[in-house]
């Protein structure tokens, strides 16, 4: 049972409107997101594009100079070993920055 007090309060008129104006503000806040994660999704494939086709660039580049690069190294294999070893030195020297 209900006091005269319980009932003349405006609190639960107020609660409500709270309440209703922050469920708009979930509804507004969801609706930006959906936006936002539709323009993250076109970008994510604009990426993966533009990295797909360097990676090929990459892989045929790689191809064709392999053989080259097979030869050096049988034929000095311990200059082609200084010479990695003093590329991953720098690197990594760049990568510890």
């Amino acid at each position: 049972m209900r006091t005269k007090k319980q009932r003349k309060s405006p609190n639960g008129r107020r609660a409500k409107r709270r309440m209703g104006a922050m469920r708009s503000d979930l509804h507004a806040w969801q609706k930006d997101m959906r936006g936002v994660m539709d323009d993250v999704s076109e970008a994510t494939k604009d990426v993966r594009g533009a990295v797909g086709g360097a990676f090929d660039r990459f892989e045929l580049w790689g191809g064709e100079n392999l053989p080259g690069v097979r030869d050096a190294v049988r034929t000095t294999p311990f200059k082609a070993c200084a010479l990695s070893l003093g590329a991953g030195a720098l690197i990594g020297a760049l990568l510890l920055r």
